[in-house]
């Protein structure tokens, strides 16, 4: 069965990549890690590693300017993980009165 995970991904100011945070079901662990997109930027690796010693890795592709992203890979336990990442709207700054 699969859980939703909802966490956070900053871009480098470059581009390149950036970097990712999340809390496991139940809060059971923290986890940082980093996401770099390779040569012409439809794809990349990423990995990740928790608090409980847990770590992961894969690979992601892009789901189309500015429509997020897939990806897939393996947590250290040997279980399959499957990812998708969307992009989030921003609210249209207030008005000034």
């Amino acid at each position: 069965m699969a859980e939703e995970i909802t966490g956070f991904l900053e871009s480098s100011d470059d581009g390149t990549g950036g970097t990712v945070s999340f809390t496991l079901p139940g809060n059971a662990s923290t986890c940082r890690g980093s996401f770099l997109y390779a040569p012409g930027r439809l794809s990349g690796r990423w990995s990740a590693a928790c608090t409980n010693n847990l770590t992961a890795s894969g690979s992601f592709e892009s789901l189309g300017s500015n429509k997020g992203f897939k990806g897939t890979g393996q947590d250290s336990k040997g279980r399959a993980v499957t990812f998708t990442v969307g992009v989030a709207v921003q609210p249209p700054p207030a008005s000034k009165a």
